[in-house]
């Protein structure tokens, strides 16, 4: 069965970034017009209306416990838990406000890929920063200056990177 979803559907945007399926069953759709769940036939979509921080979603990362992260292209990023959005920018430590790509490494660190280059936060302190119970966030970062040809990394039209069985990242 082929179907096609567009906003006549209740798609939040015909630009689809990227796609996720969640241990639940329900499919996450991140476009250029906000983010959309489809689960039993029905889209619910978020966009800043509802908190969220920029409507272009380019990367969504879900946690074992169900809160999910949605990297967008220059509203930095947003942890959405328990029905509420927070935003992490630039203005609360971040690198970059352009999150295009999120992956964990080993240690449990937050690794983006943005515009400026690449960077790295702890997820505890980012949480810790949603929470409430900090004020800011430090990242690590490695741009030109560190080696890198070029420090802009938003992917084209696929997420760049990966992270590899044997934990590396790509």
């Amino acid at each position: 069965i082929i179907a096609r979803y567009t906003t006549e559907n209740g798609l939040a945007g015909n630009s689809v970034n990227v796609i996720h399926e969640s241990p639940d069953g329900s499919m996450w759709f991140g476009t250029r017009s906000g983010i959309s769940k489809f689960k039993d036939g029905e889209f619910t979509n978020y966009n800043s209306e509802n908190g969220l921080s920029n409507e272009y979603v380019r990367d969504i990362f879900e946690d074992a416990d169900g809160t999910f992260w949605f990297g967008t292209y220059g509203g930095g990023l947003n942890r959405f838990k328990d029905g509420k959005f927070i935003s992490i920018t630039t203005k609360n430590g971040l690198f970059d406000d352009i999150v295009s790509r999120i992956l964990i490494d080993g240690e449990d660190n937050f690794w983006m890929l943005g515009n400026r280059g690449i960077y790295s936060v702890n997820r505890k302190m980012l949480n810790d920063f949603a929470d409430g119970k900090i004020k800011q966030v430090y990242c690590g970062a490695y741009t030109t200056a560190d080696g890198m040809l070029t420090s802009e990394g938003n992917g084209g039209y696929q997420g760049a990177g990966l992270r590899t069985r044997d934990g590396k990242l790509w």
